[in-house]
């Protein structure tokens, strides 16, 4: 979320210059890229590595984007609490403004992407681009609904001024994904500095940004995208943590494949707050395709509740067929620490 959406963060930064709260963190953690200040926190309920991993989430980013600009970020991360004596935002967990988080978790890696944006950028993109692009670089969702995203009409969405719902936000996704797909990098870059920096959404603002910027009209790309795969937002998202590295499981198609991790804000690849939600990423190779049963030992702690999302395969959206778009399962146990996902 930018304050670029609607005025209530710009309101809020005149808030905070008249009662100076930014100056009464807990801690302070200095990183290359990232200062992280703990309100109401201290860097204990950071899980594993996860101050580490919200600076290094900035390196992958700028390599992301072929990008080598000098970045810095200050992270102000809060607890609930906090949030609500100061943020006055009830229905959001963080917001970005230029290179400045605010965040109830840490390693909120959708608003990261928000303040990398900036500088790669030189501002703020178009919400569609801005918003899309985050989507796309964010963590994994529990969530396998897709909002009704699909009866948004693209050139609606592109004009689109409201508040905007998870219908608008995944549907910016799958729209960005394309482009980077079909244009790259650099044809992203080009449409995001051209796009509509100076004036509303419009079909004809648009239409000269695309041509400006790609070198087509906006029909021409918007019958290519047309062609674009409906995948979900697990398949769209760029999964930069999730895929990248070696498999740590790879699952016998004849025999049964045992393999156990520890969820716990203890453990060293456990990213999260003690206190809110904690994510591990596991990364599986099924070498055959076929079907799989998976059976899962909760350890016999019960109270808390976990969800175990199992996605698709690490690949870009246009090489799935259209059937595997909905071939997802999700898997709520009970067990494990609160809030786990």
């Amino acid at each position: 979320m930018t304050a670029l959406r609607h005025l209530l963060p710009a309101v809020l930064v005149l808030g905070c210059a008249e009662d100076q709260w930014e100056e009464e963190y807990d801690f302070e953690w200095l990183g290359e890229y990232v200062t992280v200040y703990g309100y109401d926190r201290d860097a204990s309920l950071a899980c594993g590595e996860s101050l580490v991993v919200t600076d290094a989430y900035v390196e992958t980013l700028l390599a992301f984007h072929e990008s080598t600009v000098a970045v810095h970020i200050d992270y102000r991360w809060m607890s609930v609490d906090f949030w609500a004596r100061h943020a006055n935002y009830e229905d959001v967990t963080g917001y970005t403004i230029e290179a400045e988080v605010f965040s109830i978790p840490i390693a909120h890696r959708h608003e990261i992407a928000h303040a990398v944006s900036h500088f790669v950028h030189e501002g703020t993109c178009t919400p569609v681009l801005e918003e899309g692009l985050a989507v796309i670089l964010d963590d994994a969702d529990p969530s396998f609904d897709d909002y009704d995203m699909w009866s948004l009409a693209i050139r609606d969405l592109l004009v689109f001024r409201g508040v905007p719902t998870p219908r608008e936000y995944l549907r910016s996704g799958h729209f960005v994904a394309f482009l980077l797909e079909a244009y790259g990098v650099d044809g992203f870059h080009a449409l995001c500095r051209t796009a509509l920096r100076d004036g509303a959404p419009t079909l004809a603002a648009w239409n000269a940004a695309t041509t400006s910027a790609l070198g087509l009209a906006l029909d021409q790309v918007l019958t290519a995208y047309a062609e674009y795969p409906q995948c979900n937002q697990h398949q769209f998202r760029a999964r930069l943590s999730d895929c990248g590295g070696e498999p740590d499981v790879v699952v016998n198609s004849t025999e049964p494949t045992i393999f156990s991790f520890r969820l716990a804000c203890d453990e060293p690849d456990v990213v999260g707050d003690a206190d809110g939600r904690m994510m591990l990423v596991r990364r599986v190779h099924v070498p055959e395709p076929g079907v799989y049963s998976v059976v899962v030992d909760d350890g016999g702690e019960i109270g808390s509740r976990a969800v175990i999302a199992i996605h698709e395969q690490c690949t870009i959206c246009s090489a799935l067929p259209l059937s595997a778009a909905v071939a997802d399962v999700d898997l709520a146990i009970e067990g494990g620490p609160p809030c786990a996902w």
